[in-house]
């Protein structure tokens, strides 16, 4: 609760009313629950509540050089105006003495004290009367007037608060609720409608559908917010008893949100149809969970095994799943876990077809509130690298300080690499390597060696460049050693 000044005023001949009136507070009208409006006009309204099928205005004007007993009396802007303009309308009650701390008077009602307050029922404090407009589980929302004080940079500003609400576990001694004692009132209130149960819960990722008990009712009205305070709120009706289904479309996933479902009958009474609505049945649905789909981000393959990495997601567990048959039914499909957000990478050996096609399965695992959800399966077709023969050397011709290579061509190849060392380590410090980009280029020369009859060892593999289905990767065979004798 907000805890403004207040100061409360008494005296009216017959109609007795006392109002609400805020001392200035702080500049700005800064405030810790409710929503502030500036008051800058007569008649304005701040806050509206509908029930029984009409809607009530809460009406203030700007407060600015008028008495307080103007303020705290006037039979249109004072708080207990409010609830004898609403009490008069709804339910044919006319209050006469309305004294804050006291019980609320009527001529043709008795109020009585409520531990159980509804919608409609009066709120009472010290200095300050309020409608009930919406109950939850812990807090009640006020339809007020008069709720009002003086701010701004010039303190001559008039601001106003509304949908303020209470605690109904921290009031103070002064705050009580009233309720109409017997059945004249709630012959046609909101006692008198059935409250709401839901026999049926169907709730999908961006969805959810509610099937309710049929009821004794005309119909059915549901809010659904993201909010606990109901702001923003999506309202579906749907008329008549049998009605029960509702659904609500286009969610977001793993999200909470919010329901308040009434039932609401129709009374005729002096030929004026009224819509008079239960208690309120609150829900809270959590919608399910995604988690984005997996595909794979790299692959690398020999002739009979793969190194994958897949694209790391918020998931808990990746599932890999491998097999030469697409539809993964084949007995030698073979499987993995991964356990860990950022564990992303495998390998698969000793697989069976050589050079041959398989497919990859992933798919992503996260749990949301104690619920697994999987993303969609995501499907990659890999080939194993090619066997890639070793290029056959045909001439090694050598001078005092040079060497010709002459090989013969490879068709399954790219290119081949050539590399001369005079010793066998191969020290890439020590070492000139020759690269082809063709298969074609077969003639190849080292000129300006060092080392005259020295024995130069040559190193010969061949190179091919493969799809795997996930990337363009090179593909070496074996490499073969051979000597070079300079004369």
């Amino acid at each position: 609760m907000i805890s403004l000044k207040k100061k409360a005023l008494s005296v009216l001949t017959s109609f007795v009313m006392a109002a609400a009136f805020a001392l200035p507070i702080v500049s700005g009208a800064e405030s810790s629950d409710g929503i502030m409006m500036k008051i800058t006009k007569e008649k304005q309204v701040v806050d509206t509540m509908s029930y029984g099928g009409k809607t009530y205005e809460a009406i203030y004007h700007p407060i600015y050089n008028i008495p307080y007993s103007e303020v705290f009396s006037d039979e249109t802007y004072c708080c207990a105006a409010l609830v004898s303009r609403f009490y008069k309308s709804a339910f044919g009650i006319e209050t006469t003495y309305m004294i804050p701390g006291e019980y609320p008077q009527a001529s043709n009602a008795q109020f009585v004290e409520t531990d159980n307050p509804k919608v409609g029922d009066i709120y009472g404090s010290y200095n300050h009367w309020a409608i009930v407009k919406d109950v939850s589980k812990t807090t009640i929302t006020l339809f007020e007037q008069n709720w009002c004080w003086l701010g701004g940079d010039d303190g001559k500003t008039t601001f106003a608060q509304y949908d303020r609400k209470v605690d109904a576990k921290e009031l103070d001694k002064s705050e009580r609720f009233f309720t109409v004692k017997g059945a004249a009132v709630h012959s046609n209130s909101v006692q008198a409608v059935e409250k709401i149960s839901v026999g049926l819960k169907s709730i999908v990722k961006n969805a959810f559908r509610l099937v309710f008990n049929k009821a004794n009712v005309d119909g059915y009205k549901v809010y659904m917010s993201e909010n606990a305070n109901f702001k923003d709120s999506n309202v579906v009706r749907n008329e008549g008893a049998d009605n029960t289904t509702v659904r609500f479309d286009g969610l977001k996933a793993a999200k909470k949100y919010y329901l308040k479902i009434y039932g609401f009958r129709y009374i005729t009474k002096d030929g004026k149809t009224t819509e008079i609505l239960s208690e309120p049945t609150y829900l809270e649905i959590m919608t399910d969970g995604e988690t984005p789909n997996v595909p794979l981000t790299y692959a690398n393959t020999t002739t009979s095994a793969m190194r994958i990495q897949l694209k790391r997601t918020d998931a808990n567990v990746y599932k890999v799943w491998i097999c030469a048959d697409k539809s993964f039914s084949d007995k030698k499909t073979r499987y993995k876990r991964l356990e860990g957000n950022a564990n992303i990478e495998t390998r698969f050996d000793n697989l069976s077809l050589k050079s041959g096609k398989y497919y990859v399965k992933t798919q992503g695992c996260k749990k949301i509130n104690g619920k697994w959800y999987y993303s969609l399966p995501t499907v990659t077709e890999i080939t194993l690298a090619p066997t890639l023969y070793n290029t056959k050397v045909n001439t090694i011709a050598t001078s005092e300080n040079a060497v010709r290579v002459e090989l013969e061509k490879n068709i399954s190849a790219d290119g081949y690499k050539i590399w001369i060392c005079k010793d066998l380590s191969f020290d890439s410090s020590k070492t000139r390597l020759i690269r082809t980009s063709s298969n074609a280029k077969t003639s190849n020369r080292f000129d300006s060696l060092s080392l005259k009859h020295h024995t130069y060892k040559l190193k010969v593999q061949t190179y091919a460049w493969h799809d795997n289905g996930v990337r363009t990767q090179v593909v070496y065979s074996k490499e073969d050693v051979y000597d070079a004798n300079l004369k």
